[in-house]
């Protein structure tokens, strides 16, 4: 009896899950119609209506929701990366090439690269890797030396540069990010700056689980002065959402997470009703769903009729390979480049993304390669944060998803930290599984 009612109960979850799921592609569908359209037309989010493209995009959809549903059911790092990447990169792309019209050299690339990341992420058995032998003690110490180095020398170059401004406003953003520009920060210290970025809402979740709640608040400071400093959305995107998870986030809501997506597109589609403008809408659907996906499309459209890079932007450069697109036409690489074609913007650069970057560099033939990488980094994350508490690994999941929505490869390797996010997972694993096991 007690076998029948849990494989009853198990097919309930199961097509609650799917619900969900195509609950969220309906919202995600509705916000675009009933709030980007109007307030975004002049960033090319018009409403460019195909049936014909929004049925094959459903039957895709349609196709792909058991694989992503299963991930639901599993508590690794990958699992929980390519849901968010599925609910908040592929579902978006369809909703694009649906309403906007996309192209369908996107949309055939868009689909053959997530089935085979889903066939990756199923078939690679995991990485048992031995990595920083070291006691307790030891990882400890190196993870605080390298946490608060980085951190601290963030906090110096604020106050050398700019002084340490605390404000949440989006209004001055831009204001921010040109006075960036501006600065003439050595390489390493900007490598740092960026580091501390991703792994100051790391620290901010690791010692509130610590019950070290003064150096908690003083990291919410410094994330603030951060993002008073750089002006990037994102910024203050990994606060929130960090709060958040430290709120409301626990194990058994692993599952629920196509909830919290329909629930911030409920509330866009409220507050925009009563509003008539939507601080959602901008923060999260517009920068972080649409963007991406949109802007890997610029990149499909240009280089399918342009010459690849290979690399030669990114880590060829480092080694005297010259990219036909340096400083050409006065831009200086094709991001910038095609930030001015698509949007004409001769400041803005269009990040590339996961879909980007590789089609930028390989084109169709990165569909041999790229989800594959994709996935052994994946694989080798899933190692390093094994042991975390599930609101460590919720927050590191988070950051490593907009990495691979906005960068390159090599960028989410080196610029955005997932290497430092790996070696600090690795420290801080057996140190936060016994604090954590002592406060239970």
């Amino acid at each position: 009896m007690n076998i029948i009612n849990k494989t009853t109960k198990k097919r309930k979850n199961n097509r609650f899950s799917l619900g969900y799921i195509f609950l969220w592609k309906l919202i995600l569908d509705m916000v675009y119609v009933f709030v980007i359209t109007k307030e975004y037309a002049h960033w090319n989010m018009g409403l460019n209506f195909s049936f014909y493209k929004y049925i094959s995009s459903f039957l895709i959809i349609v196709l792909l929701s058991i694989p992503i549903r299963k991930l639901q059911y599993d508590n690794t790092s990958s699992s929980i990366i390519i849901e968010f990447l599925s609910l908040a990169y592929f579902f978006p792309g369809c909703t694009l090439y649906a309403f906007n019209n996309l192209n369908n050299t996107f949309f055939i690339y868009l689909v053959a690269y997530w089935s085979l990341l889903l066939l990756f992420y199923y078939r690679m058995p995991k990485f048992n890797l031995s990595l920083f032998k070291f006691d307790t003690a030891m990882k400890s110490g190196f993870f605080y030396t390298l946490f608060f180095g980085i951190a601290i020398t963030s906090l110096l170059l604020i106050a050398r540069y700019s002084g340490l401004r605390f404000s949440l406003s989006l209004d001055d953003a831009y204001v921010w990010r040109r006075q960036l520009k501006g600065f003439e920060i050595p390489g390493i210290f900007n490598y740092i700056r960026v580091w501390s970025v991703i792994i100051v809402p790391i620290g901010i979740g690791y010692f509130w689980i610590m019950k070290k709640y003064i150096l908690s608040i003083l990291l919410i400071f410094l994330q603030v002065f951060q993002y008073g400093f750089d002006g990037y959305r994102s910024t203050l995107l990994y606060l929130f959402v960090t709060i958040a998870v430290l709120i409301f986030y626990n194990e058994e809501k692993r599952r629920l997470i196509p909830i919290a997506f329909i629930s911030t597109g409920i509330f866009t589609l409220g507050e925009y009703l009563f509003r008539s403008k939507s601080f959602l809408a901008n923060l999260l659907y517009f920068r972080s769903l649409l963007i991406p996906p949109l802007y890997g499309s610029y990149y499909m459209d240009f280089f399918s009729n342009h010459e690849l890079d290979f690399l030669r932007t990114s880590i060829l450069r480092r080694f005297g390979f010259v990219s036909p697109y340096a400083n050409y036409a006065g831009f200086k690489d094709y991001t910038y480049l095609i930030g001015n074609i698509y949007n004409s913007s001769l400041e803005e650069n269009a990040n590339t993304g996961i879909l980007g970057d590789a089609f930028a560099n390989f084109g169709w033939a990165s569909l041999l390669f790229y989800p594959f990488l994709v996935m052994i980094l994946l694989k080798v994350l899933d190692y390093c944060t094994e042991d975390l508490d599930h609101k460590i690994k919720m927050i590191i999941c988070f950051l490593v998803f907009v990495a691979l929505t906005n960068g390159s490869l090599f960028q989410v390797l080196l610029t955005n930290g997932f290497l430092i996010i790996c070696i600090l997972s690795v420290l801080m694993k057996k140190n936060i599984s016994l604090k954590t096991n002592k406060l239970n």
